[in-house]
């Protein structure tokens, strides 16, 4: 038995509902679907298609901040090590000078903000 397929993405419904149109206008009265409101899905699918375009245009745009704000933080998935002039490099910095001066008590470093796990449990970097 076939099966008549319902798109799932928004281009394919827009094609088909202009197809399924284009057919009703050019049967006119003929139409078996002269009792449904084919005039609210044109405009419908009008003002969705703009929708979708504006969508597209800031997902790309969300996309590209996305990928500058981790690459300045320094967790963007193409680092592999900490990389100069990221955020995330400074903060290993302050570590560092901060390990240096506490020297085996690396407790006084919970003043400054950071978490203090024991080696057994280190999930983090060291």
């Amino acid at each position: 038995m076939a099966v008549i397929y319902i798109p799932k993405t928004a281009p394919e419904i827009f094609e088909l509902s202009k197809r399924i149109i284009f057919k009703h206008n050019s049967i006119a009265q003929n139409s078996p679907l002269n009792h449904i409101e084919i005039t609210s899905l044109c405009s419908r699918i009008t003002d969705l298609e703009t929708k979708f375009s504006e969508y597209q245009i800031l997902s790309e745009k969300c996309a590209r901040l996305k990928e500058e704000f981790q690459k300045e933080l320094g967790i963007h998935k193409d680092q592999k090590s900490f990389v100069p002039g990221t955020v995330r490099f400074n903060i290993v910095q302050v570590r560092d000078i901060l390990k240096g001066i506490a020297r085996e008590d690396i407790s006084s470093l919970k003043n400054w903000g950071f978490k203090i796990i024991d080696s057994s449990e280190n999930e983090y970097e060291k």
